[in-house]
């Protein structure tokens, strides 16, 4: 059985739980999906790709967001292929270019004293 604590913060009441399972009412377990796989393509540019299993889709809250743990990853941040992750890299790999051309050319018509 799991023991749960009330706490007072601002007028609202909120629940601790020591179980496993979360502070979210049962309504809101039973309206997650779970996808075996997913891409993520959030920090390409830095860390890369990578991919991420069994994620829950908040369907509840927002059905584009996804959840794994305590990382949450909203649309555009992730794909459910390599192939749409790898595009979405490119995309922003091609802005990223873009940007520090246009950074470049500001500084190449720098006059300096």
């Amino acid at each position: 059985m799991k023991k749960t604590s009330k706490k007072k913060s601002a007028g609202l009441t909120l629940k601790q739980s020591s179980g496993t399972r979360s502070h979210r009412s049962s309504d809101h377990d039973a309206s997650h999906e779970t996808i075996a796989s997913v891409w993520i393509s959030k920090n390409a540019m830095t860390i890369g790709l990578f991919e991420v299993k069994n994620v829950r889709r908040c369907t509840w809250l927002d059905p584009k967001i996804i959840a794994n743990g305590s990382r949450i990853f909203r649309h555009g941040e992730w794909h459910r292929t390599q192939k749409a992750a790898l595009a979405r890299a490119e995309d922003m790999r091609r802005d990223e270019v873009g940007k520090l051309a246009e950074k470049i050319d500001r500084i190449m018509k720098m006059k300096l004293l």
